[in-house]
């Protein structure tokens, strides 16, 4: 496995075939701006930017694949602009309103939605530095063995909910205290389900408030000469210089090569 950081390959380990990757390098930080931060790694290079997040993004050991063969990791990064968002922004589910929901559970007796058999919920896409809270109305079917609730963001796991087994709609909430970042659904899913044992659904709210952040312009290397020029403060000049042959592009007290790297 070859870890390539801003186009250069920092580091090589080797993996024993159909093992997983244990241990991920350091997180890296991007050779153009502050602006940019660590999004993951990714399976093949962005050539300049894109403002869609790649198909591929680990963030964490436990998320990768086993190794099958030799593969290059790439560090991806992305542009983080803050945004205020006008109002708290709710996402609600019920038995009766669920638009921009995916739902592969049973109509039971028209107050809620068995998850049973490993069918899940699934939320509209959320902006995850935004959410605050996960809110749940359910009660479970078939004893203990079927009331573990999971919570992921795509592949990043939120929090387990455990719930008392019984007749008895209980309301369950996750306050979020740690870091998430990036644009994605909330899955819901039913832990050791089987047919006619599991999760019933009465609601769920997701509630995404205060400041948000967007991301665009992913790249897997330095940006271009240009795109340094314009993240950097108004007003001021780059201009060209030849240093030991090479030309090099000078914006206030930083030097640049031609592809975009700052020089140290």
């Amino acid at each position: 496995v070859t870890w390539s950081i801003n186009g250069e390959e920092t580091q090589v380990d080797s993996i024993k075939e159909n093992n997983k990757v244990t241990s991920l390098p350091d997180e890296p930080t991007s050779c153009s701006t502050e602006s940019n931060v660590f999004m993951g790694w990714t399976t093949a290079p962005i050539s300049g930017s894109q403002d869609d997040a790649p198909a591929v993004l680990y963030k964490a050991a436990n998320q990768m694949p086993a190794v099958t063969a030799d593969i290059t990791l790439y560090a991806v990064f992305a542009h983080a602009q803050t945004t205020q968002t006008a109002a708290p922004a709710t996402y609600t589910y019920d038995s009766n309103n669920q638009d921009g929901w995916s739902n592969t559970g049973t109509w039971t007796n028209g107050t809620y939605w068995l998850l049973d058999d490993g069918k899940s919920l699934v939320s509209p896409e959320i902006d995850l530095a935004g959410l605050s809270s996960i809110a749940v109305t359910m009660r479970t079917y078939g004893g203990p063995s079927y009331n573990q609730l999971a919570i992921k963001a795509g592949t990043t796991d939120i929090t387990t909910i455990v719930a008392s087994s019984g007749k008895t709609m209980t309301d369950y909430s996750w306050t979020n205290s740690g870091s998430l970042t990036g644009k994605s659904p909330l899955t819901f899913t039913c832990g050791n389900a089987v047919t006619d044992k599991g999760i019933g659904f009465e609601s769920v709210t997701i509630n995404a408030t205060g400041a948000g952040v967007a991301y665009s312009r992913y790249i897997t290397s330095c940006q271009t000469t240009t795109e340094v020029a314009e993240t950097q403060a108004e007003n001021v000049s780059a201009r060209k210089i030849l240093v030991g042959g090479q030309i090099y592009l000078q914006i206030g007290d930083n030097l640049y090569n031609l592809t975009g790297q700052k020089m140290k």
